[in-house]
């Protein structure tokens, strides 16, 4: 066999090979599509509702934090609120010192009590210097409890600290109705007929809160 011959067989051979690769190649290409219109659609469509979900369960997450915070505000400023109170009301002045009542209970016109007491306790160190008359009123944007100095001590600035939340109040003041067997009796009252004296404690209730008793004076224990 020739040189000639053995190269022309190589040559149908190759030639052979490579329509094969061709036909294989668009086989191959002809079996690789498009997205049609309706997938493009339905990916759309999913995508779409897992960014709202995201976006929903972000907004949740941040209206939890914002609720959470605004209740961790409304708890801290009903502590300091509470903490004020009780020291206000532990360090009545003198009767003697003074030309107008200690302690008195009134209502507005919605029910709500209105407390108006004197104190030596607004300043440090408490039961001692300026006298201050202190008042609780519920008003249309939450409870107001102010003070403010009297007589000679006006030159002083009013304080004033509203708890916005709160849309109801309930005082009470504790008198105390004589000994029983050895023991004093008080009764809880909605009013202070005593101009010159303070209640033996005070119940304050805010809102839907539980009370709290605020003690003034100890309880007189009468002897066996």
């Amino acid at each position: 066999m020739s040189l000639n011959c053995i190269s022309r067989e190589d040559a149908k051979d190759a030639k052979a090979r490579s329509r094969r690769a061709e036909l294989r190649s668009s086989v191959c290409l002809s079996n690789r599509r498009g997205f049609t219109l309706m997938e493009a659609m339905i990916a759309l469509t999913v995508t779409a509702l897992v960014a709202t979900l995201a976006a929903a369960a972000l907004h949740a997450g941040m209206d939890v934090r914002e609720r959470v915070q605004a209740h961790r505000f409304t708890v801290d400023a009903e502590a300091r609120a509470t903490t004020w109170l009780g020291v206000m009301l532990r360090h009545p002045p003198a009767a003697s010192a003074v030309d107008e009542a200690l302690f008195t209970i009134a209502h507005n016109s919605d029910g709500d009590a209105v407390a108006t007491f004197l104190s030596q306790g607004v300043e440090t160190p408490a039961g001692t210097g300026t006298i201050w008359r202190v008042s609780l009123s519920v008003l249309s944007d939450g409870l107001h409890i102010r003070a403010i100095p009297t007589g000679t001590s006006q030159v002083r600035v009013p304080l004033e600290t509203v708890l916005p939340h709160i849309t109801h109040l309930d005082v009470e003041a504790l008198q105390s109705s004589g000994a029983t067997a050895g023991v004093d009796v008080a009764t809880w009252r909605p009013d202070w007929p005593v101009v010159r004296s303070m209640p033996s404690a005070v119940r304050i209730t805010m809102g839907d809160r539980l009370p709290v008793v605020y003690p003034v004076t100890p309880l007189a224990v009468a002897a066996r």
